[in-house]
């Protein structure tokens, strides 16, 4: 949000209507009328003062991260001086992490002091308007007459004036509302940069400005449409702006992964060139968009991360279980649905995935969609299998019984079990069927071979037939 000092008419004062302040963050302590400090010996006048805003700007770029504050930089011409002098830099964010500033022009910039005021402070800015004429209206007019009034003192914290040889207090309970007319002072205390300087040349040029800043995130976001055997994938950015700062027409760089500092910063090949561009930048993948984006204060904006993508997908039901004791009576137990597919890693489709929400849809016999559920895609890079739990289905249903539970010893047993499945779908389902088993476990009979991925795990892949059942037999014994 570009905040001209111009575009100020008044600022008014009521109770809690006005957050202001005008403390600073400094190398060195400001003076307290709002003037930038002299490098010692040096005197500058308002002769030595350059304002810069957005309208100098030649190029803005945001490399904005997932989980850490964004890159700002901002490449501006400006005319200044050779001699020393105090440059007040507007629209740059009000997020703006103040030791992260890096300053470079194309003539040498010899620094002497760089403050960021912070927001204007109600009672900061009442204390140094005692004894001054200010203006007072009537609350509920706002276009109403202001008189004239002199701010004697503070009471609480809230202003007394003098009013027509009467002295009033201005709080909750008070007809009046202070009036303060727009100044320059004031606000220019309160807005952009600070910065004293000596440039080594004299004339119009180009200064950067790089900082971090708070405020900027970005996430990715995925839409899976299941289509016959076909998954296509598309896969969109989500940009947020929680500063008071509109980005306008900015260069997107948009970074998956978290900073490492310490790691190097290597270059790899394009994967992309007329679409985002992605490569890879030391423990992170880079996406750069392809247009300038403009990303307004407080909102938030999608674009497209990458192209529609395509892959072969594998559709499952699951069903998990735990023989670990004795067990009484038929269990019935939730059958999860899965999706998993292999990232593609075709030349023209080998995009890294960064970590982000999927949705998944489907049509129904109606060709109307329907929505199947949603999980999370991990940082995926191409070739890469992906699986992702959609949520509980009631076409497929599951029960667990335990037909035999005897005690061989003090700490063996040997348990037989029986998971039923049913199918009241119009298709066959596939079924991993888990049963986890603790200790050391021997397979004495099974109905179907199972395999074992883990040592505490035994996995049965079974097809259930539409509209009828399947069953699963498997005889255990288990040392604890």
């Amino acid at each position: 949000m570009r905040r001209a000092i111009s575009s100020v008419c008044s600022l008014i004062l009521g109770l809690g209507l006005l957050p202001l302040a005008v403390a600073a963050e400094t190398v060195r302590t400001a003076p307290a009328d709002g003037r930038p400090s002299a490098v010692a010996g040096e005197t500058l006048d308002s002769a030595d003062r350059v304002s810069s805003t957005a309208d100098d700007r030649e190029e803005l770029v945001l490399t904005i991260y997932q989980n850490a504050p964004a890159l700002v930089r901002d490449r501006r011409q400006i005319g200044l001086s050779d001699e020393p002098l105090s440059l007040h830099v507007l629209d740059v964010s009000d997020r703006m992490l103040g030791a992260s500033l890096r300053l470079g022009g194309e003539a040498e910039l010899r620094l002497h002091a760089v403050r960021r005021p912070e927001p204007l402070e109600r009672q900061r800015l009442l204390r140094s308007l005692v004894g001054q004429t200010v203006s007072v209206r009537p609350g509920e007019a706002i276009d109403g007459e202001t008189r004239e009034a002199r701010l004697v003192s503070l009471v609480d914290g809230d202003p007394l004036v003098s009013i027509d040889e009467s002295l009033e207090i201005i709080d909750a309970r008070s007809p009046w509302r202070l009036v303060l007319p727009a100044d320059a002072g004031i606000m220019q205390r309160t807005e952009g940069l600070w910065i004293d300087l000596e440039s080594e040349l004299a004339g119009r040029q180009g200064v950067e400005f790089l900082y971090q800043t708070q405020g900027l995130a970005w996430q990715a976001d995925y839409v899976l449409d299941l289509e016959s055997d076909v998954l296509r994938m598309q896969a969109f950015a989500s940009l947020e702006n929680r500063t008071a700062l509109d980005f306008d027409a900015a260069r997107i760089r948009l970074l998956a992964g978290d900073p490492q500092t310490e790691a190097p910063m290597q270059r790899r090949e394009m994967l992309a060139s007329d679409a985002v561009g992605v490569s890879a930048e030391g423990p992170y993948q880079l996406f750069t968009l392809p247009r300038r984006v403009t990303l307004p204060a407080g909102e938030n904006l999608q674009v497209p991360l990458f192209p529609l993508l395509e892959a072969e997908f594998e559709r499952q039901y699951r069903v998990e279980g735990h023989a670990g004791g004795r067990s009484v009576g038929e269990q019935r137990v939730p059958v999860s649905l899965h999706l998993s597919f292999v990232t593609p890693d075709d030349d023209d489709q080998a995009w890294p995935f960064p970590a982000g929400a999927a949705r998944v849809y489907q049509q129904d016999s109606e060709e109307e969609p329907l929505f199947l559920g949603q999980d999370r895609i991990p940082a995926s890079s191409p070739g890469s299998e992906v699986e992702l739990r959609l949520g509980t289905v009631f076409d497929v249903t599951a029960t667990r019984t335990q037909r035999e539970f005897r005690r061989l010893g003090e700490r063996e047993d040997e348990q037989a079990w029986t998971v039923a499945l049913r199918n009241a779908g119009d298709e066959d389902a596939t079924v991993e069927v888990i049963e986890r088993i603790p200790g050391q476990w021997t397979m004495l009979e099974e109905s179907s071979d199972h395999r074992r991925p883990a040592s505490d795990r035994a996995v049965w892949r079974l097809t259930v037939p539409a509209g009828g059942d399947k069953e699963l037999h498997y005889r255990v014994q288990i040392r604890h």
